[in-house]
């Protein structure tokens, strides 16, 4: 819910409570100058120029992604969401490691391209990561901070989470076949 609106009386009285107090004070300083901000662009509307790359200071995704449920009953869902998310955000890569890090052709030397590239990936995966971690609950958000690459974090979360989903699933099923009418009940 946003601020209520003001209402033009209100404006009205405002500006007549105050244009009656400024005559009865004679010294009075006068009204500030306004001040005007030329219009700025959108960032997301300006495109980059080609050599300089684009990061997005507040990585979001989509708002149909599900936060990760800790007991894993929502993996399935989940993780087909968050593919498709971070597919059409452009980081699916680095989950998957096939935007894998650029290995320098002499490791000892890397030349300046080489050591851009390579800057460049480890902050395009932090951002993966950030991405991430919004959607994991906060104990395992926090536990990934050990892995050093989101494919690692995404690996470590994929088999946790197979398991939880495989076990809430056979028991959701036992829990069906377990269930019975009783002897003359209307089912």
């Amino acid at each position: 819910m946003g601020p209520a609106p003001i209402s033009s009386s209100h404006v009205t009285r405002s500006a007549t409570t105050a244009s009656s107090s400024s005559l009865s004070n004679a010294t009075a300083p006068a009204a500030p100058p306004k001040v005007s901000f030329p219009k700025m662009a959108s960032p997301a509307l300006s495109p980059a120029t080609p050599s300089t790359p684009s990061i997005s200071t507040s990585p979001s995704l989509s708002t149909d992604v599900p936060h990760l449920d800790s007991e894993g009953t929502n993996w399935a869902t989940f993780a087909f969401r968050f593919r498709q998310a971070m597919t059409l955000a452009g980081r699916w890569g680095y989950l998957d490691g096939s935007d894998a890090r650029p290995i320098p052709k002499d490791p000892d030397n890397p030349t300046d391209t080489e050591k851009s590239e390579g800057r460049q990936w480890v902050c395009n995966d932090t951002i993966a990561q950030c991405l991430l971690s919004q959607w994991l609950p906060d104990k395992l958000a926090m536990d990934m901070e050990k892995y050093p690459t989101v494919k690692e974090q995404w690996d470590v979360i994929s088999v946790l989470f197979v398991a939880k989903s495989k076990y809430a699933k056979t028991d959701l099923c036992q829990a069906f076949l377990n269930m019975h009418c009783l002897k003359g009940g209307d089912v």
